[in-house]
């Protein structure tokens, strides 16, 4: 999927888990809001996958197409991009309204402008994260490190372990990166052009070979950007918790002395470091690089 498409599926995935978890998490009877917000959110998805079937489409035809013809698809073109811009900003706003109201009913709430900056990284930073590869002008795309959990596994690590021992807004906005890098994985197994039906159905072929992953057996790309993708979003959940509830607060590990480590800190920390190693191993596992023998010449 094209660049366009990993920005709203980034919005339209952040948009959601947030919508969701307001509703599991938060003691809250009237979720009206948080439905319709979901289903406008939903809505840009849907938009989304009409306009990249439409650019395909387009793209594959446009040299033959009269010059008239060929302007009205383009204008058509950009009227979806256009659209799907204002459903997710939509979606934003009722959600952010929803947030509001619970301030000024004294309920458990989740600032709204940290819901807008949240979304803001998501878009901005998780979606066009793991293509650094192709930014930075290195000679192959889809690098498996840069599409992979280490990037943005590594800030929300940091954020959980080292630079928050509570309450804090950077959780949700490194969680805001964390969903958005997941997208990105989750899109780049989704074939250009596919219906809503075949972007589900694209998650769970994991034989297929959605694009070159750099390094990765033929067969087991998909796979990979599964595992890697599942992991990310293990970190928007714990983020989230931490940022919606107040659950899972403990000391940071650079300002605790070895003898007062919490215990609880210490074992979440090796289990999500274990998570970050276990992108190597995927790597090893995976790989297509054949060992070779070294060819000895008899003296």
């Amino acid at each position: 999927m094209k660049g366009f498409g990993h920005f709203v599926y980034a919005g339209v995935g952040y948009l959601i888990f947030i919508n969701v978890l307001s509703i599991i998490l938060l003691d809250i009877t009237r979720i009206g809001f948080l439905i319709a917000s979901i289903a406008v959110a939903i809505g840009a998805g849907w938009i989304q996958s009409i306009h990249a079937r439409a650019e395909k489409k387009y793209n594959e035809g446009k040299k033959g197409m009269p010059t008239d013809e060929r302007e009205k698809k383009r204008k058509r073109i950009s009227l979806y991009k256009k659209l799907a811009i204002i459903d997710l900003t939509i979606s934003a706003v009722i959600l952010m309204a929803f947030h509001t109201g619970l301030i000024y009913n004294d309920l458990p709430y989740f600032n709204p402008v940290l819901i807008l900056l949240g979304l803001f990284l998501s878009l901005l930073m998780g979606a066009v994260l793991p293509d650094l590869d192709f930014m930075l002008g290195i000679k192959f795309h889809r690098d498996p490190t840069t599409h992979s959990t280490l990037l943005a596994g590594f800030f929300a690590t940091l954020c959980i372990f080292f630079l928050d021992d509570g309450l804090s807004p950077v959780n949700i906005m490194i969680a805001g990166i964390t969903v958005g890098a997941a997208m990105h994985l989750f899109c780049d197994i989704i074939p250009e052009g596919s219906n809503g039906w075949q972007t589900i159905k694209a998650l769970f072929q994991w034989s297929e070979s959605p694009g070159d992953i750099r390094n990765i057996k033929e067969g087991r790309e998909q796979l990979y950007l599964v595992l890697n993708g599942l992991i990310l979003m293990f970190f928007s959940v714990f983020l989230a918790l931490r940022a919606l509830t107040g659950r899972l607060q403990f000391p940071s590990l650079l300002n605790a002395g070895i003898i007062t480590l919490d215990p609880i800190a210490v074992s979440w920390f090796i289990a999500c470091v274990l998570l970050l190693l276990s992108v190597s191993l995927m790597q090893v596992i995976f790989s297509s690089v054949k060992k070779t023998k070294k060819k000895t010449t008899k003296k």
